[in-house]
């Protein structure tokens, strides 16, 4: 699943590119969850073609960046991980562990 860290840093990066709305710890929480099925590489990569995306103007949503996975999809079955330095990890599933700890994260967030 994607990190808080990752995901933050790259919703501040929205905000500064696209700022037509705040963001707030629940933010976080709420892209956390609609991607929970999607790996930090995977995100991280979906999120760089959203930074780059010739005429967008708004901020992007998590079904955007979601859109941006068929192509990483793609490009890590066609290529091969090792060629474009990043591994298959766009559709783990969640452990519980993982779930443990978004559990202790979103409480931290509500504190």
């Amino acid at each position: 699943m994607a990190s808080i860290p990752v995901i933050t840093k790259y919703l501040a990066l929205f905000s500064e590119l696209y700022p037509t709305r705040d963001i707030t710890n629940l933010t976080a929480e709420a892209w956390e969850y609609a991607l929970a099925d999607v790996g930090d590489r995977g995100f991280i990569w979906a999120a760089d073609k959203l930074l780059r995306e010739p005429g967008r103007t708004f901020f992007p949503t998590p079904n955007e960046l979601r859109g941006h996975m068929s192509a990483y999809r793609e490009r890590v079955t066609d290529s091969g991980p090792s060629r474009i330095g990043y591994g298959p990890d766009i559709a783990e599933p969640i452990t519980d562990e993982q779930a443990a700890e978004w559990q202790r994260v979103k409480a931290r967030l509500r504190a």
